[in-house]
This record gives structure tokens, sequence and C-alpha cells, in this order.
């Protein structure tokens, strides 16, 4: 199936977004404890982008993406409410990041459970 124009800007304005919020919060410094979500971020909207793009209606793509676009925000919250000197709003930010954190680990727990496929296994 040949990707439509929609599709393929949608997948480039999702991409753009997420690079963009992750160097973003790299340009404000580096901080080993918040690390693992710009990690997250990325790895999760790559794999999700690129299933959207490969497998047009797969049931995965669309919590993969949302994975990684949700880590992209915690990951620069964190990085704005970390910076020093502190800077406008930054205890809100960071507020609003960690806030995110139970449903981003739902996000990612339910991911993980239904891939490949989609669908959680049988109970048998």
């Amino acid at each position: 199936m040949v990707p439509t124009a929609g599709r393929e800007a949608a997948v480039a304005a999702v991409a753009v977004v997420v690079l963009g919020l992750v160097s973003g919060g790299f340009s404000l410094g580096f901080a080993w404890s918040n690390l693992h979500n710009a990690l997250l971020a990325v790895s999760f909207a790559a794999v999700g982008l690129y299933v959207l793009r490969a497998r047009p209606r797969h049931l995965i793509d669309g919590l993969f993406v949302v994975a990684g676009v949700q880590s992209a925000v915690m990951f620069f919250g964190r990085q704005y409410g970390l910076h020093e000197p502190a800077l406008p709003a930054s205890d809100w930010l960071a507020w609003l990041s960690i806030w995110q954190v139970p449903l981003e680990m739902a996000l990612v727990g339910t991911a993980l459970l239904t891939f490949p496929s989609g669908r959680l296994l049988s109970p048998a």
C-alpha cells in the first residue's frame, strides 16, 4: 500500500515535534536522572511512526506514537524544571511533566503487552 500524502505529513510532523522537544530539552542541559525519558521518547516514537508508515491501520502504532510524544513532553518539562537558574514557570512545567508519569506507565505497559499484534495474549 502506498502511503498517502496526509499520512506522510502527519508522520513528519510528529517526528519533528518529538525531535524538537528532545533537542530543546538537551539544549537546557544534561541530567542523568532524566535521560530515560529522552530514550523512551525517541524509541517509542520511532517504532510507532515506522509501523504507522509501513502497516497502516495496525493496532499498535497509535499506542507507540502517543507514548513517544508523551515521553518527549515529560523529558522537556523535567529538563526545563531542572534548569539552573530557574526559568519562568519552571515549577508548573516540572509539575505537569511529573503528573504524566502514571499515564505514561499505563501507555508503555499496554504497548508492550500488546506488542507486536496489537492484541493481548489469550489467557490460555
